[in-house]
């Protein structure tokens, strides 16, 4: 059992001094034991306190714990367990961590200097210029976690399955204030919730047959994010990213692209919307239901989502999951054969979308403006005989097809294969007279390969930021 006072700035393990001299400081306790091999538990209790709140708001009490019950260990378990099961072992645990990520002075009063004029003379004062929020608090982190491990055939073949669910909750954020507060900025709240849930599959296999050893493993991660608690019925929006309760974060609102106008079928239903479209109760006239640009050949043709005859903003809609993948996974396997060694890893992810829309794919059209060449030979212009994949390019300034749509949506799923290596050790027998006890020669490619529908430089990377860096290896190792 021990019990340890931290001082987070230094890592100095010191007696406290006054709040005033101190940012942050740490109590940390951890208890575990185990007994007859079958049953293990440990307990941590950690508390945290912080200047950058106040009062019974300071400190933060954050405990852990978990215990694990190795089944094989049992009676029952014992015939098994010398047969083919080598080790089974059920776990539970439970963490927390605090997050005081906020101004060093966000929960007192902050006064600012100013100038006035009194008498004809100006002289300073002083004014409110932040609005306190003494009632801030520990963001906490609480992750719950049940899982299984296994190991049989003589440990050839290992894993565990894991089932978590991890929670956010106080999350720091900014809440809107009545315009009475003037230009005083306004505090952030402890008024946020987060919730992930999903599951980790982790496989091995090894073996060896005289010189020749193997081992393949793989991963599999699926993830389902939430946001329990943000603004009630109110969001945030940025750019096509939203975040509202209900919802994975920064979930993609945007209107959805019925077709690209091209024939005479597609004109007549735009003029049937304009037939149909509803009147304005202040003049009792058609409204028009193309706000953004009535459709012509080689443009855009959005869907009326909501179906009141107007195609315009009120008819985004959710679409995807956010930037983060619901799908993760890695491969990896090896081999050795005598002197010579071979290994390749990988990952991927899935179930992802990113909004891919900049002056390189685009329609949009300026001097000395260069698009990427599948726009376009895709694009439509008059006379084509076959089907466009992308709309008519324009000149810059008219928007219609440039409204945020599904159609700029791109699968950002993909495959890489991270690295390759082959490599030989020489024998001890040719190095030994160097004075050497390893001498090993190796090759590789790292991120060499990509498997991705995506259209940018690098799924990896947002937009068209610089991709990940290729690289081929020759290297050596010495021991001496």
């Amino acid at each position: 059992i021990a019990l340890t006072q931290i001082d987070a700035a230094t890592g100095d393990a010191t007696a406290s001094g006054s709040l005033s001299d101190w940012a942050m400081r740490s109590y940390f306790g951890r208890l575990n034991f185990s007994w007859d091999e079958k049953y293990l538990f440990e307990f941590n209790f950690r508390r945290d306190g912080s200047s950058r709140f106040i009062g019974n708001n300071r400190w933060g009490n954050f405990p852990s714990f978990s215990a694990a019950w190795r089944i094989t260990e049992e009676p029952f378990m014992r015939s098994l367990h010398s047969q083919w099961i080598d080790n089974f072992k059920l776990r539970i645990s439970y963490g927390s961590l605090g997050n005081n990520a906020v101004g060093n002075y966000a929960a007192i009063p902050v006064l600012s200097t100013t100038q006035y004029v009194f008498n004809n003379v100006p002289i300073v004062g002083f004014y409110q210029s932040a609005i306190a929020n003494s009632n801030l608090t520990w963001e906490s982190t609480k992750v719950t976690n049940v899982g299984v491990d296994w190991a049989f055939l003589k440990n050839k073949l290992s894993g565990s399955l894991d089932l978590y669910n991890k929670l956010t909750d106080n999350i720091l954020i900014s809440l809107p204030a009545p315009a009475v507060h003037g230009i005083s900025s306004i505090p952030t709240q402890n008024a946020a919730k987060v919730r992930n849930r999903g599951l980790e599959l982790s496989l091995s296999w090894r073996d060896k047959t005289n010189e020749f050893n193997y081992f393949i493993e793989t991963n599999f991660t699926f993830n389902k994010n939430k946001v329990v608690k943000f603004k009630g019925n109110e969001y945030s929006l940025s750019g096509t990213r939203m975040i509202k309760e209900g919802l994975a974060i920064n979930t993609d609102y945007v209107l959805k692209v019925d077709r690209i106008v091209q024939t005479q079928t597609d004109l007549d239903l735009v003029q049937q919307i304009i037939d149909n479209a509803p009147l304005d109760p202040s003049t009792n006239k058609k409204m028009n239901p193309f706000p953004f640009g009535t459709p012509q050949l080689g443009d855009f043709l959005y869907k009326d989502m909501n179906g009141d005859g107007l195609v315009n903003s009120d008819d985004r809609v959710n679409i995807g999951n956010g930037p983060n993948p619901q799908l993760m996974y890695s491969f990896s396997f090896g081999v050795n054969y005598k002197d010579f060694d071979a290994s390749v890893s990988m990952d991927g992810i899935g179930k992802i979308k990113q909004y891919f829309y900049n002056t390189y794919y685009t329609t949009q059209l300026r001097q000395s403006r260069i698009i990427n060449r599948e726009v376009a030979d895709g694009r439509w212009y008059e006379g084509r005989t076959t089907q466009a994949s992308f709309p008519r390019t324009m000149l810059e300034g008219d928007s219609r097809n440039l409204q945020n749509s599904d159609f700029w949506l791109q699968d950002v799923s993909y495959l890489k294969i991270r690295n390759i290596q082959i490599g030989y050790s020489f024998p001890q027998k040719v190095i030994s007279h160097m004075d050497l006890t390893k001498l090993r020669i190796y090759g590789g490619l790292e991120n060499y390969f990509t498997f991705t529908n995506f259209k940018g430089m690098d799924p990896e990377v947002p937009g068209m930021s610089y991709p990940s860096m290729k690289q081929a290896v020759v290297g050596v190792n010495l021991s001496f």
